[in-house]
């Protein structure tokens, strides 16, 4: 998922409390990553986000009351649906992610 999708599913959370601050971007650094530590398929995201934004005149305000079971909900919902529209698989089958079998080494 690219940073730009995240920000389409992100900023709508935020956006009743940026209406009176135009000038507040929150930052968010996304990584996609694809195995896990036994190097067998496991895609997820590794996300580093701001918890609030400097303003130009030095204030600073914190996003601390946003809803993590909405925002992983809304991200997850958009991960299914840009796998599925890019003929992936099914809903289905890209929600509920498959294990590869490793491959046997010699001896075995």
């Amino acid at each position: 998922m690219s940073t730009k999708t995240f920000a389409r599913v992100r900023l709508p959370c935020n956006r009743s409390r940026r209406s009176s601050r135009e000038q507040a971007r929150p930052g968010a650094v996304v990584a996609w990553q694809t195995f896990g530590d036994s190097l067998s398929y496991h895609p997820h995201l590794h996300i580093l986000m701001t918890d609030g934004v400097f303003m130009p005149e030095g204030d600073s305000y914190g996003y601390l009351d946003w809803d993590a079971l909405q925002l992983t909900s809304l991200v997850r919902d958009s991960i299914v649906a840009s796998c599925t529209h890019a003929s992936r698989g099914s809903p289905a089958s890209v929600s509920s992610a498959r294990r590869l079998a490793r491959p046997r080494s010699p001896g075995r």
